[in-house]
């Protein structure tokens, strides 16, 4: 069971729990007035970056309102909404949040690691779905920016900064995302024996063509058996005849690359069938000891995979965006296999000019950089933070 306040086994000296938004907003504020340190990483991902200082201030976003906007096709939600209780109500008008989020997960956490996963291929990341959000900087200033449909963000949009900015900016009070219509079928492919750098070559034509599926996800378990490669998943959403097409054209496709055509299962279903499996591997990643994302070109996705499943100390979980460049590896670690792991991984992408961002290191692994390389933007990021937050009070040492 995941402790709701201890990050990196630092406990928080006061939780606070305002029972509305206004009050929140005014908890943050009297916190930087006062000099305290507001510290929030988010259930999920406290792992991530260095731990808080000791004697930090929590203050926990209310679980309410929501509003949704059915014929704008968005969703107004406090902070401290959670994802599964937030799908349910736009379920009851056939709609739903295009995001790749574990249900126990708030809207706030969401925001502010911008968290997407197979689905952003069709819909795009969560910067790509916030249309407006109120927030509370590092001054105690409220800041409300954007709108709750399409044409209201227009100019430099505001918001979309603070997505993904681990609350190190500001801390979000309430955000306005896109939905969308729950489609009539969902149906989920497995291709099983296809060399992930095959689809590499492949990728760029697949998304032009016929075939050009919902989303594409590699997932396997190298630690469990090296001899079997990951296995590709694809999603296609819409009625069925159209999906029939969808899936002959690929069919036809495979057929015509490879002299042997790999094995193809089909899995006809509904969102909240495909949700579940889709999400399956994501939270395995979730409950590993060690969690750590490599981002590399899209082009070398498979090549990347490929080699991850030769290195000597294989990864208990390995998931997979090609499209995005994106692999996500776990494995329960100790501390010396964990640096191990670090410095292979470093020289696996290192070439590729990728990167490694360690979302939960083992105990007593600090000496682990949380990203490396360190991204060449992060000098202006550091500005943004003098300028919203010159009190370091939200995260302080987090990353900077």
């Amino acid at each position: 069971m995941i402790d709701d306040h201890q990050i990196q086994s630092v406990a928080p000296a006061v939780v606070h729990r305002p029972d509305s938004i206004e009050a929140y907003v005014e908890a943050v504020r009297q916190c930087a007035h006062d000099g305290e340190k507001v510290v929030d990483y988010g259930r999920f991902h406290r792992g991530l970056g260095h731990a808080p200082p000791a004697g930090h201030v929590q203050v926990v976003c209310p679980a309410g309102p929501v509003e949704h906007h059915v014929a704008d096709l968005s969703v107004t939600a406090a902070g401290g909404v959670s994802i599964g209780d937030l799908q349910m109500r736009l379920a009851e008008n056939n709609q739903f949040l295009a995001l790749d989020a574990e249900d126990e997960m708030t809207v706030a956490e969401v925001v502010a690691h911008d968290v997407s996963g197979p689905l952003r291929q069709s819909f795009g990341t969560c910067r790509e779905q916030l249309l407006g959000l109120h927030l509370v900087d590092g001054r105690g200033e409220s800041i409300t920016v954007g709108g709750r449909t399409v044409k209201n963000v227009a100019g430099y949009d505001v918001s979309r900064l603070m997505v993904g900015n681990l609350n190190t900016l500001g801390l979000l009070a309430s955000a306005t995302l896109k939905t969308a219509v729950i489609p009539p079928q969902i149906t989920r492919v497995e291709i099983r024996d296809l060399r992930p750098s095959l689809l590499d070559d492949m990728l760029p034509g697949l998304l032009l063509s016929d075939a050009s599926p919902w989303y594409l996800q590699w997932s396997g378990s190298p630690a469990t058996d090296q001899s079997a490669p990951p296995v590709l998943h694809l999603a296609y959403a819409g009625s069925p005849r159209g999906i029939d097409e969808h899936v002959r054209a690929l069919e036809s496709d495979l057929a015509a690359r490879e002299a042997r055509a790999p094995a193809v299962a089909r899995h006809d279903g509904e969102l909240t069938d495909d949700r579940v499996e889709r999400r399956a591997g994501w939270r395995g990643l979730h409950e590993a000891a060690a969690w750590v994302r490599l981002v590399v070109p899209p082009a070398v996705t498979g090549r990347t995979l490929e080699q991850l499943w030769t290195m000597p100390t294989a990864p208990a979980r390995v998931l997979g965006l090609p499209a995005h460049g994106v692999i996500e590896v776990g494995g329960d670690w100790d501390v010396e296999t964990a640096r191990e792991v670090d410095r292979a991984m470093g020289e696996l992408v290192r070439p590729a000019a990728g990167m490694r961002i360690w979302l939960k290191r083992p105990q007593d692994t600090a000496t682990i950089p949380p990203v490396d390389p360190v991204p060449v933007d992060w000098p202006v990021l550091a500005r943004m933070k003098d300028a919203l937050d010159p009190g370091q009070t939200l995260n302080p040492g987090r990353l900077f």
